[in-house]
């Protein structure tokens, strides 16, 4: 597989990039964070989507990137024959994802979303994620951590790199299911019975079955002949229940009309005495007409005093109401007169509120630059303060690194340049010294000035809040007493009016003991009148209750008729009720009887069908322990073949092991010989994979050399790991490789043997990526690209050469 270009859009620290890379050994240059492993970082998730990258995905999306944006990659490649396009992009506020991958110029895609393109890209590369990464990326840490481990995570390091460790994951599941057939062949055998006995069992239900059968014909013979005697008497007992349904029928009717007649009679009763009490009312009406005859003299007489009283009523409350507005006018005249003597210096006091207002103006505009005075200075004091800091951290490192120890940033020895170091450093810090305490003292001054500031704030407010207080009370005041003059003239108003209506109403001569006295008389003779309207009522209903009187003794002559009819006719029916309780009871005990035959023939029935159960769980249970002996069977077939296959994986598994680990070391060798210019020429590795190097005729262990020279041994074995997973996965060759920050430990001489023997790879490695932070190499790299930071948030990469 070649990289022919990458596009990013807000991945990370790059806003847009855009990159193609030629066929060649490629340098991505830069400080440590300026975004160059993103880079290559890229190009892995546009591979194999979320599963390579370190964090959420959330946060692949540019931290300077709005909801809106959309993060995409873009990754052009040649793989066996074909060139491939793999899009992937996150979009909106909740990284929605998509994907697509597209072969040569095609629109349709390959694959689509994230699973599809991930198993689409494993299937054409024939490499899983974890695959891709061991056979491509190599790190100075992870060289590093193989001559640090023990020999037994050494070993299993290197197995997970080629895959072994995949064999011993499906040696593990074998075993597993191994114990779980044994597990389940003695819980079936612990389960099993004995079939003979289950047999004997099955052959008693069935003799008993067949007893029951018998009893059961039996009783529904029994039953039969019990229904056919009870249906005949039913018969007869349906016949008299007929006759004694009618009987109880005129029985019935007779209680009615006995009842009805009961009832007129009371009706009739009823009525003799309201024809009594009609003749005493006459009688009594008749005296009362006599004692009415005052009555419209007493009710004229009685209306002319209510109007004389109501008048005077009316003359008085215009009295008391013109004594209550008389007392308003005088109160609201004497508030008027406060009001007035409160609203006299209105409009000085007015004046003199503008005047606060401007001066607490000019005070507030000097407030508002004493602040950003001190604010100013303060910020000044925090960026000489942290780049006080900086310097003192700087200048303390290099003191305790001395004249011959390395940079801690570029590994290069500080030398002749130790002095000059750190007699800049100290002057730098000298002059931020002084830039600090020049900002301290202007920041003093100005809080001396805010203070001033804010005492005469505070006394300007004082007199303000004072002289609003006034203002307030004097325009409520000024606004009260236009109200008071209003109230006083509608007062005077409402007098004029009360004492026009007082005149027109003139003098009234009003009898107040008559009019009681009338009252009383009206009263009594209104009682009077009323009782003579009711008795008249009753007097003019004669007429009626005589009609109602007659109707009545009609209706109880026809009830009579109607009962004697019903008692004749009931007689002639004949119904015996000895007769009909002696075939109830009959019937009842011969119901009983059946009754009894139907329960025993239902419990029989209810034993067959529980033997019938129980005889069909007992051929299941037979049936089910038959075939359980023949599971145990099969199972103890798949023990016996999963031994075997546990067997056969150990073989496989030393025998690659063996095969693979010279093939390892052979690719190491060469790589070491050209590294080193022949000066080492054989790596060989032990069991526990273990480099042990030959100087001349002897194999040394790797411990016995220098650091740079264990590294490149480190390295030359992870180039050769990479080269093997490569050739071993069975599909077009991954034609590329990336190595990250490698050099940290090589002289100059040694990283122009390694570069060297980088480009002496191109016949396997068409494509090295080697990411760096050393500037030396630079000119030894044929194909350059800078990354650099272009502020906190973004990076820029470029191709220099």
């Amino acid at each position: 597989m070649i990289i022919r270009s990458l596009k990013l859009h807000y991945y990370r620290r790059f806003e847009t990039l855009q990159l193609e890379f030629p066929e060649n050994v490629v340098g991505f240059l830069g400080r440590n964070g300026s975004g160059k492993s993103t880079i290559i970082e890229a190009i892995g998730w546009a591979l194999y989507g979320n599963r390579i990258v370190r964090t959420d995905k959330q946060d692949i999306r540019s931290q300077f990137a709005e909801n809106d944006q959309t993060c995409s990659v873009e990754l052009l490649t040649f793989f066996g024959g074909h060139e491939y396009k793999v899009v992937r992009k996150l979009r909106g506020k909740n990284a929605i994802s998509e994907a697509a991958v597209y072969r040569g110029g095609q629109k349709e895609p390959e694959a689509v979303q994230d699973r599809g393109v991930n198993e689409f890209i494993e299937k054409l590369l024939k490499l899983d994620v974890r695959s891709f990464f061991a056979s491509v990326f190599a790190k100075q840490k992870d060289l590093a951590a193989l001559s640090s481990m023990r020999p037994e995570e050494r070993r299993q390091s290197i197995n997970r790199l080629i895959n072994i460790d995949l064999i011993d994951q499906s040696r593990e599941l074998v075993r597993r299911d191994r114990n779980d057939k044994i597990k389940y062949v003695s819980g079936m055998k612990a389960a099993l019975k004995d079939v003979d006995v289950l047999k004997l069992q099955e052959k008693d239900l069935v003799k008993r079955q067949q007893e029951k059968e018998q009893a059961k014909s039996e009783l529904e013979r029994l039953k039969e002949r019990r229904e056919k005697a009870l249906a005949k008497s039913k018969k007869a007992f349906d016949s008299i229940s007929r006759l004694r349904d009618r009987d109880m029928e005129y029985q019935a009717m007779i209680g009615k009309l006995e009842a009805r007649i009961n009832e007129n009679k009371g009706v009739l009763a009823r009525i003799e005495e309201e024809l009594t009490r009609i003749g005493e009312a006459e009688k009594e009406l008749e005296s009362l007409g006599r004692d009415l005859s005052d009555f419209d003299a007493i009710k004229a007489e009685k209306e002319r005093l209510d109007e004389d009283a109501a008048r005077m009523a009316k003359l008085d409350g215009l009295k008391r109401e013109k004594e209550v507005v008389f007392a308003g006018y005088n109160r609201e005249r004497e508030r008027e007169k406060e009001l007035a003597a409160k609203s006299e210096h209105l409009e000085k006091w007015h004046q003199e509120l503008q005047r606060i207002e401007a001066g607490e103006q000019e005070l507030d505009n000097s407030l508002k630059s004493a602040l950003e005075e001190i604010k100013k200075y303060h910020g000044e004091q925090e960026v000489s303060r942290d780049r006080g800091l900086e310097l003192r951290s700087k200048y303390d490192r290099i003191v305790e690194l001395g004249p011959e120890s390395p940079c801690p940033f570029c590994t290069q020895k500080l030398g002749n340049h130790y002095g000059k170091v750190s007699k800049e450093l100290q002057d730098h810090l000298a002059k931020e010294r002084e830039l600090f305490a020049k900002a301290q003292g202007n920041e003093r001054e100005a809080q001396e000035t805010k203070k001033k500031i804010d005492v005469n704030i505070k006394e300007t407010r004082a007199k303000k809040e004072t002289l609003l207080r006034q203002l307030s009370t004097a325009a409520e005041a000024k606004t009260h007493h236009q109200r008071c003059l209003e109230a006083m003239q509608n007062y005077q108003l409402q007098l004029q009016t009360i004492e026009k209506q007082i005149h027109q109403m003139g003098e009234i001569d009003y009898e107040k003991f008559r009019h009681l006295e009338m009252n009383k008389k009206y009263q009594a003779m209104l009682e009077l009148k009323q009782k003579s309207v009711q008795l008249g009522e009753r007097v003019n209903r004669r007429s009626g209750v005589v009609e109602e009187k007659a109707r009545v003794n009609k209706v109880i002559a026809d009830l009579s008729a109607d009962l004697q009819e019903n008692s004749e006719k009931r007689i002639q029916l004949g119904y015996d009720e000895i007769k009909y309780l002696s075939m109830k009871s009959e019937i009842e005990e011969k119901t009983k009887a059946e009754n009894a035959v139907k329960d025993e023939l239902g419990a029989v029935r209810e034993q067959l069908a529980g033997i019938a159960k129980e005889l069909s769980g007992l051929k299941t249970e037979i049936v089910d322990q038959e075939s359980k002996r023949q599971q145990i069977t099969d199972a103890e077939e798949d023990i016996a073949y999963l031994d075997a296959l546990d067997l056969h994986f150990g073989h496989f598994r030393r025998d690659l092991a063996n095969r693979i680990r010279p093939f390892i070391a052979h690719r190491a060798s060469e790589l070491l010989q050209l590294t080193t210019q022949s000066r080492y020429s054989l790596l060989d590795l032990d069991q526990d994979y273990n480099i042990r190097i030959y100087d001349g005729p002897l194999a040394h262990p790797i411990e016995r050399f220098s650091g740079g020279e264990q590294d490149l041994a480190n390295l030359c074995l992870r180039i050769a790991i990479s080269q093997v997973i490569a050739e071993r996965s069975g599909g077009a060759p991954i034609n590329f490789i990336v190595l990250d920050e490698i050099f940290g430990s090589q002289d100059e001489t040694r990283r122009d043997l390694i570069l060297s023997a980088l480009h002496q790879l191109s016949s396997q490695f068409r494509q090295i990526f080697i990411i760096t932070h050393i500037e030396s190499i630079k000119d030894a790299l044929p194909v350059v690209i800078d990354v650099c930071e272009q502020d906190e948030q973004r990076s820029v990469a470029r191709i220099v050469r």
